[in-house]
């Protein structure tokens, strides 16, 4: 789920993506060419990924809107759990659960996310489900809290 914060470091990001490519073919107009090639390419690639942060930030949100206005109480049971290749640097997990509640017939999803000391099989999530599309949320509480060495 994305805050405010996030959603305002989302837009920024999104937004200096988008006009890097227009800034650099501005600025490579009396560069010369190669210059003018680098920004023409910049502009092409990197304006529709910022525009696309934005806008993919701006449907989570009413996404996540929706939910909180419309959506049911329900219950998501992790059944699977798979270690896979995150960031690199440290492993992550593909995530499997089965997600019930009233107003709606129970399904399962997956996906993965940056592994989590509190996930284990059979553990109850709370979630919140939109019973007319589907839509989900899974709420993930904060792993257990380490002591700072002494």
């Amino acid at each position: 789920m994305v805050g405010p914060v996030g959603a305002l470091l989302r837009h920024l990001v999104g937004a200096a993506t988008a006009l890097l490519g227009p800034a650099l073919l501005a600025g490579s107009v009396t560069a010369g060419t190669a210059l003018l090639i680098v920004g023409a390419g910049f502009t092409l690639v990197m304006t529709p990924l910022g525009i696309g942060v934005i806008v993919r930030t701006r449907r989570e949100r009413a996404d996540n809107r929706s939910l909180d206005r419309s959506g049911s109480a329900a219950t998501a049971e992790v059944i699977a759990l798979t270690t896979i290749p995150w960031d690199g640097e440290v492993d992550g997990v593909r995530l499997r659960v089965r997600i019930s509640g009233p107003g709606f017939r129970p399904f399962e999803a997956a996906w993965g996310r940056s592994a989590h000391s509190g996930l284990r099989v059979g553990r109850l999530l709370p979630a919140t489900v939109d019973p007319v599309d589907g839509r989900f949320r899974v709420r993930i509480p904060a792993g257990p809290r380490r002591r700072a060495p002494r």
